[in-house]
């Protein structure tokens, strides 16, 4: 009997089930809603009236164990309309769903091409949105022309997210992405999108994972899913992770701004050959000598330990990290979370390094991964299969011929939905969203200036000063656009901290340097702006700190001291009954927009605490002090950090609050 174990905690629990009926939606059963929490959408074929018909395929809605036509192809091969069994099937942000599928009365080989497809509601026809190597005959959209498409597979949902220049607002686009490969053999796979918004296509998209055997990896079996910043693709005998690319917008001249800062790695079998590393068995260690920081030892393939890369088929991000499957070995393998060989920082590759006893102690690309069942533990103790056709973009669940099960690291299979012919696609409601992560930092210069930015680690992108020669510490993670006025620079993921800002002058005029701090995770845009008049030769230094969610904030400066910072200084007179008022000059620092005053009992000179926090900008304030003698502080600040809070005989700064208002940054002023 089917076996049904609890379903994870974002979905509804699901009752009982022992088979499932096959309901159509002209039956006139009322739903509340075309899709609710816990909802699958599988791609399924049309059961035939008589033996051989082929009537191609749809979508089902499966609730509480109950399969809903959602939207069906025509019935009859070579008519418009017309598709097989959809073998990739995806949920966009609004709940529609979106599939691939063979155009031809043919699941074997391309048939009459590949369509993209969507049904944005219950009952709704499918809408052709691109059609590949097929369909011109039908009127379908060809977007890339008529020419032949061996195969198309990898449909996932695609965040693309960045920052307009133009604006200075986060833009964000959800893209159908998915690789097509022209014909097998006779060229690698690229990888295409279509904006669902706009209507448009893009093949520019950076390729999937390639194949060491051949041109055309694993024929029909790959897939990808962008999520965590990366989109990473598997096809037979390796993965790619793309460092997802930021977008930056903005327009100089005929020159658009394109996408930025992106980083591509391959693991694929070959020299040195990369290996899963299963964290759970390490009781066989070949151990190596070595000096380069490289761990000693690794696990070799008594118990399954260590295995090449290959039949890699499906990918899937779950709980923080990838969970793939691959034609051999362990069912799903999941927990890897150690994405260090994708990310811009080379001195962490270390950690996904080791040395490989077995081949002379040669260094080896390591995949570590904790796995949910043991090497070869393909059916659970019952015989029901653990491997699937295809996973959920959340690596939850997962299609086989008949059904749908569960994936997990429970000893059971848990299955889901029986009782579906030929079920291949397959996702769950709510959709899964691509998740982007990580902080970068952008400047765009309007001047006659050279510009050098020192990061707070040292690392510094640019120009030289006098030169103008380019500097760019940061490697892949540093931009230049390259062009006139304005300059773009930037750098992704850089350590948070102080930045300085240093110019030279290339002409006489003014300058404008605007800073944004970019979090791509809650797109929070920040910006400073720095301004002044240059002439040739002359040179100025600007200074901002960046916090570690990508927030920007000017220094502040401080209120005239009547001694080594002129105008007019703190000043105190008796108000009204026992109230006092101060009053003091502006700050030193033009980005100043308001004022803290702070209190503290004379002959403790830090015993300072907030008596206002804001003046509202006014450079006066009248409150009631505390009993005792007291000495007070006036500390500007621009809305972000508070200034300095002046400076002893010694020229010391004296410290800040003991319940600051602010964090503090502060600037040493002209």
């Amino acid at each position: 009997m089917p076996k049904l174990r609890l379903v994870p905690s974002r979905l509804a629990v699901l009752p009982a089930l022992v088979g499932v009926a096959m309901l159509v939606a002209a039956t006139g059963i009322a739903h509340a809603a075309d899709l609710e929490d816990g909802d699958f959408v599988v791609g399924v074929a049309v059961p035939p009236t008589f033996p051989f018909e082929n009537r191609g395929g749809k979508i089902v809605r499966i609730r509480a164990g109950v399969s809903t036509d959602f939207c069906s192809s025509s019935p009859t091969p070579h008519t418009n309309g017309f598709f097989q069994t959809p073998h990739n099937v995806v949920l966009d942000g609004q709940g529609r769903v979106v599939l691939l599928a063979q155009l031809g009365d043919s699941e074997v080989g391309a048939g009459d091409g590949l369509g993209l497809w969507r049904c944005d509601s219950l009952g709704a026809a499918p809408t052709m949105l691109g059609a590949f190597g097929g369909g011109s005959a039908l009127g379908y959209p060809q977007p890339f022309g008529s020419g032949p498409v061996g195969h198309a597979d990898g449909l996932h949902m695609k965040r693309v997210k960045g920052l307009d220049l133009n604006t200075g607002t986060a833009s964000s686009s959800d893209l159908y992405v998915f690789a097509i490969n022209r014909a097998c053999g006779a060229g690698p796979f690229e990888t295409v999108g279509y904006n669902p918004v706009t209507g448009q296509w893009t093949d520019s998209l950076e390729g999937p994972v390639p194949s060491a055997a051949s041109q055309c990896p694993n024929g029909y079996q790959m897939d990808m899913i962008n999520a965590g910043g990366y989109t990473f693709s598997v096809g037979s005998t390796g993965i790619r992770g793309v460092l997802e690319p930021i977008r930056l917008d903005f327009q100089i001249g005929e020159f658009s701004g394109g996408l930025v800062l992106q980083k591509t790695t391959d693991l694929i079998n070959g020299a040195p050959l990369p290996v899963f590393f299963d964290e759970t068995n390490v009781a066989n260690i070949v151990e190596c000598e070595a000096s380069d920081g490289v761990p000693l030892g690794t696990p070799y393939n008594a118990g399954g330990s260590i295995n090449g890369l290959s039949g890699l088929s499906q990918i899937a991000w779950r709980d923080g990290g990838l969970v793939l499957q691959a034609g051999g070995g362990y069912p799903q393998a999941p927990n890897i979370t150690n994405l260090a060989l994708f990310n811009l920082i080379p001195g962490d590759d270390v950690s996904s390094m080791a040395h490989w006893g077995l081949a002379g102690c040669m260094q080896v690309k390591t995949i570590q991964f904790t796995p949910w069942h043991g090497f070869n533990d393909h059916f659970d103790p019952s015989g029901d299969a653990r491997d699937v056709r295809q996973m959920d973009p959340g690596g939850r669940f997962g299609t086989q011929y008949g059904r749908v099960i569960g994936l997990g690291p429970g000893v059971d299979v848990d299955v889901y939905a029986t009782g579906l012919m030929n079920a291949r696609g397959i996702d769950v409601y709510p959709p899964f969203v691509p998740t982007t992560s990580g902080v970068s930092v952008f400047f765009k210069i309007e001047s006659p200036i050279n510009v050098l930015i020192t990061a707070a680690d040292g690392r510094r992108i640019g120009a030289d000063l006098d030169t103008g020669a380019p500097i760019n510490d940061f490697g892949a993670a540093g931009y230049d656009s390259q062009t006139a006025e304005p300059h773009i620079y930037g750098v992704r993921d850089p350590l948070a901290g102080n930045f300085t800002i240093q110019t030279k002058g290339t002409g006489d005029g003014p300058y404008a340097i605007t800073t944004y701090g970019v979090n791509l995770g809650t797109d929070v845009i920040s910006q400073a702006q720095f301004t002044g008049y240059t002439a040739l030769g002359d040179e100025s230094a600007h200074q901002f700190d960046l916090d570690e969610a990508g927030q920007v904030s000017t220094a502040a400066g401080r209120v005239p001291d009547g001694d080594g910072l002129p105008g007019t200084p703190l000043t105190v007179t008796p108000a009204a009954g026992s109230d006092l008022t101060l009053t003091w000059g502006a700050s030193c620092t033009a980005g100043d927009s308001d004022y803290a005053i702070y209190e503290g009992a004379l002959g403790s000179f830090t015993s300072h605490t907030a008596v206002l926090c804001s003046t509202w900008g006014a450079t006066t304030a009248t409150f009631t002090p505390t009993a005792g003698n007291r000495y007070y502080l006036v500390v500007p600040n621009n809305g972000l950090r508070e200034g300095s809070y002046g400076v002893h005989s010694s020229g010391a700064q004296r410290p800040a609050g003991l319940a600051a208002c602010l964090l503090q940054s502060h600037i040493g002023c002209p």
